[in-house]
């Protein structure tokens, strides 16, 4: 991620990198804990997890001025999880969530984009 962002950079061209939502961490930030009874008994759905985070907070300790994008956190309620059709993905309605979560970040990136080729 944080190679795409620099190369974009280095080009000129906006870059977005998102971090996705996964249901292990959707399940701990419910919580509101790092400690969650499923991922103890799950040794590999642990690992993934401390995996994820550390990556997820690697590319929030970067300076990366709006080109990360955290979405990791949008099903923070219960009934989300029913989303889930496995560790990482999501239904239709979980897909139409993050679609509309999107949109409501890029719009205004592309927003500002048009309007700087349209001064030019």
């Amino acid at each position: 991620m944080k190679l795409l962002i620099n190369r974009g950079r280095q080009a000129g061209i906006t870059t977005v990198v998102m971090l996705q939502p996964w249901r292990a961490l959707s399940k701990v930030q419910q919580t509101g804990s790092g400690e969650n009874a499923e991922l103890n008994q799950d040794p590999e759905g642990a690992f993934q997890f401390l995996v994820y985070k550390r990556i997820k907070d690697g590319l929030n300790a970067e300076e990366l001025n709006g080109d990360f994008i955290d979405i990791s956190n949008i099903f923070t309620s219960n009934s989300a999880l029913d989303f889930y059709t496995d560790n990482v993905h999501v239904d239709d309605r979980g897909q139409a969530v993050i679609a509309e979560k999107i949109a409501d970040i890029l719009t205004p990136i592309i927003k500002e984009i048009a309007s700087k080729q349209s001064a030019r």
